[in-house]
């Protein structure tokens, strides 16, 4: 079984590295979501419209949420390794593949950073929308790459060390597990009005599980940071000072890493009502924001978690051999 997982492990992060998520046959996360929006009206209805009781409405959701889309592939593995191991590796290989989000974020940042060097912003606004799914039309050179480098250190977590700490732990269950309540906070975040008591369960969720693996992937970057050359003292000084200035705290973790290393001032701003309430700053501007720093941030996206995986990989393997 910990040889079975690892197998797929190492063929889900091939796949992602090499073709992007995997949308050939459906696209999981809008299946996810479509659900997800189902589910919130019907269970909303049958709920009182106080906080605490809308509060408790979204904790259900999460439960029936991760009972379909967790607790189904659980049953399917076991199942699998029980009368066709082949299959059950195929079935986790699929979920890890999903879970992971490398080449797109990739490709993503790398045509953000030609379309701002070439000086088509627009072209770069509307790759970032893409990107991060919020509105970026009045965004600005210095602002596109400052954006475009945090999506990428909140992806070192979500999208790479995340998926992989779960999915060493728990198998393909644990991938799929963290990906669905990813989803759903995303889905919160884009839709705060109607999320927000509804959204606790799910932010609360998501905060605990993103923890620990933030806190080794930091460790993961630091070192990926002094292979590379870059700025590990001040790497070192941002990350001890400011990781904790982020809302989540463990986005913070990858971002003051990332912005020590390249000596760039990131900035969290937290609204209300469409209005900023708070900015936050995390680094200090050492140098003008350069299209260079995306590439770098990239490398460090790529170099961390292929670190991060390795990691994993050969602890599962010595588990392996002393089991």
């Amino acid at each position: 079984m910990l040889m079975n997982t690892l197998s797929a492990m190492a063929l889900g992060l091939v796949l992602n590295m090499m073709i992007g998520k995997p949308n050939i046959f459906i696209n999981f996360e809008n299946h996810m979501i479509s659900t997800a929006k189902r589910m919130e009206n019907f269970i909303k209805s049958r709920y009182q419209e106080s906080p605490e009781a809308q509060s408790m409405a979204g904790t259900a959701m999460v439960f029936f949420m991760l009972l379909i889309f967790a607790g189904i592939p659980l049953i399917l593995i076991i199942l699998a390794y029980i009368f066709v191991p082949v299959l059950g590796i195929i079935i986790e290989t699929i979920l890890f593949w999903f879970t992971l989000n490398i080449k797109n974020t990739r490709i993503s940042a790398y045509n953000i950073m030609r379309c701002v060097r070439s000086g088509r912003l627009s072209e770069a606004q509307k790759r970032l929308t893409k990107m991060t799914g919020e509105d970026c039309s009045e965004l600005d050179a210095d602002a596109i790459i400052k954006t475009t480098i945090e999506k990428i250190s909140d992806r070192c977590i979500n999208g790479g060390f995340s998926p992989i700490f779960y999915m060493a732990l728990f198998g393909g269950f644990g991938a799929i597990f963290y990906k669905t309540v990813c989803v759903l906070n995303g889905e919160a975040n884009r839709n705060k009005e109607n999320y927000v008591d509804f959204g606790n369960g799910i932010k609360a969720l998501w905060n605990l599980l993103g923890d620990i693996p933030a806190r080794i992937g930091a460790f993961v970057l630091k070192t990926d940071v002094k292979i590379l050359s870059l700025d590990i003292v001040n790497a070192r000084k941002i990350y001890n000072r400011d990781h904790k200035d982020c809302s989540p705290a463990f986005l913070g973790h990858a971002r003051s890493v990332i912005a020590g290393a390249l000596g760039i001032e990131l900035n969290h701003e937290e609204y209300y009502d469409g209005m900023i309430m708070r900015k936050r700053s995390i680094g200090c501007a050492k140098k003008p924001y350069e299209t260079t720093d995306i590439y770098w941030a990239n490398q460090l996206f790529y170099g961390s978690i292929f670190i991060f995986f390795a990691i994993f990989a050969v602890s599962r393997f010595l588990l392996f051999l002393i089991f």
